[in-house]
């Protein structure tokens, strides 16, 4: 991404991981049940950089929260340490596919019925 500020342009390279994407996915594996099946992507454009946040299923009421506080939490976080590092951040948490959500839901049902037995 290009910015300018104080006529100084800043280039963000997509090798590096910025500290906002270091904090967003911390923060994702500490809230989740699933720390291993957290996913964060990060891609860069004109508007800016735009994090994808993908989770398991069984996870996405998790990272939402209660009418949507713990997302709009997450985002404003991401948001104020992108403008530390002069870029503009937008944080999208990817709902999960069809297939994912019944792939999910068969997954619990077989491990609750491996427990009972």
């Amino acid at each position: 991404m290009v910015d300018t500020k104080d006529s100084e342009i800043i280039y963000e390279s997509m090798e590096q991981t910025p500290e906002y994407q270091e904090v967003l996915e911390a923060t994702v594996k500490a809230l989740v049940n699933h720390p291993s099946d957290v996913v964060v992507q990060r891609t860069l454009d004109e508007m800016g950089v735009l994090i994808r946040v993908k989770v398991n299923p069984q996870d996405m009421g998790l990272i939402i929260g209660r009418k949507g506080d713990i997302v709009r939490s997450l985002r404003t976080i991401v948001k104020m340490i992108g403008l530390k590092h002069h870029a503009r951040v937008n944080l999208k948490v990817e709902e999960p596919s069809l297939l994912d959500r019944n792939r999910s839901t068969s997954d619990k049902i077989i491990s609750d019925l491996k427990v009972e037995n």
